[in-house]
């Protein structure tokens, strides 16, 4: 029996099968050498190459790494069977840390690899957000320190418009800030993945800055305040401004040794409120394009799940580079910077 098989059962190999479906190709099922484990990917058997009825109508590599992609194809060619190589390999960049190594000392269990069967429900919406799969497990205590000269080299290459942060993002900050003036203000940045909004905070002449993270990072600044989610709640501080960019969507995924809660995302964006005087604004970010889990690395917002995100909020200004229609299901870089006030 001929049919269409996809190696590779991760984050490449299901945004292939979507691809495929959409295509109007109908896909058998997946091969990896984790089977075993794997079981099932979008409602289709996951299979060694050894279990998988020979010959095939068409294979597809949908992996990244390319010694296991040489690997496989040599062994396929030893073989007589034909393949391609999945397209989307190229086209959906994945960051170098896709696969994060376990915190092995961390005196926590790890995250789950996949949503528990009791939350399923509550994290898909009844079914409606479909799932893709990116495992992290980054409980430890953050590896991010901030010199002092980490941050006169940031000022200079934020001055000299040579400051890397996600892309093209940084240019909306740029625009954001001929518009909205930081000088004095204190300023709340929910969430650090190295040395970034609370440099650009800085640079713009903020009075104080306080960031906030389940991990904390060592930031050597002396207008730079850093607190874990619990010294934040009994601060009683309220600021001028907050931002989060590339930070709620995590929440609640335990990615980062946070519990698990499939409202995670949404309680956040209600405690901002909390912290955020009555006057003050948030600069936020999250990854939109259609709606979509990418368990447990984020959340992709879309028609279904960015309103429920922005209840309580009005959309004041919006800064992007380019739209967040478009994209296929699974992307994740397109993140416009909104400018959000509460709603009363």
């Amino acid at each position: 029996m001929k049919s269409t098989y996809i190696w590779g059962a991760w984050h490449y190999g299901v945004l292939t099968a979507l691809d495929c479906e959409q295509r109007g190709i109908e896909v058998a099922g997946f091969i990896d050498s984790n089977a075993s484990k794997i079981k099932t990917r979008l409602g289709l058997p996951c299979l060694s190459f050894e279990q998988v009825p020979l010959p095939v109508e068409r294979l597809i590599i949908a992996i990244q790494n390319e010694d296991v992609v040489k690997t496989i194809s040599e062994n396929l060619k030893s073989k007589g069977i034909d393949f391609e190589i999945s397209k989307l390999v190229s086209s959906t960049p994945i960051p170098n840390n896709y696969y994060t190594n376990p915190k092995r000392n961390s005196k926590e269990p790890p995250p789950p690899s996949t949503i528990p069967e009791h939350l399923h429900s509550d994290f898909t919406m009844n079914n409606q957000i479909p799932v893709l799969y990116w495992y992290f497990d980054e409980r430890n205590d953050s590896k991010i320190h901030n010199s002092a000269e980490d941050y006169k080299r940031a000022f200079e290459n934020l001055e000299n418009k040579t400051f890397e942060y996600y892309g093209k993002d940084i240019n909306s900050f740029y625009a954001a800030f001929e518009k909205y003036n930081l000088k004095g203000k204190s300023v709340l940045i929910w969430g650090l993945a190295g040395l970034n909004c609370e440099a650009m905070a800085l640079w713009q002449g903020a009075e104080h800055v306080y960031v906030v993270d389940y991990n904390k990072p060592i930031c050597e600044y002396n207008k730079i305040t850093v607190m874990n989610h619990e010294e934040l709640m009994k601060s009683g501080i309220k600021t001028d401004v907050a931002i989060s960019f590339s930070s709620f969507e995590h929440d609640g995924l335990g990615r980062y040794g946070d519990p698990l809660n499939p409202n995670g995302d949404l309680e956040a964006m209600q405690t901002a409120r909390n912290f955020l005087k009555d006057d003050g604004y948030m600069l936020f970010g999250v990854p939109q394009g259609k709606d979509c889990l990418v368990w447990n690395a984020h959340r992709i917002y879309g028609e279904i799940r960015l309103p429920l995100l922005l209840r309580g909020w009005k959309t004041e200004a919006v800064f992007e580079q380019e739209p967040a229609v478009g994209q296929p299901l699974g992307t994740y870089h397109i993140q416009p910077l909104m400018v959000l006030r509460k709603i009363f």
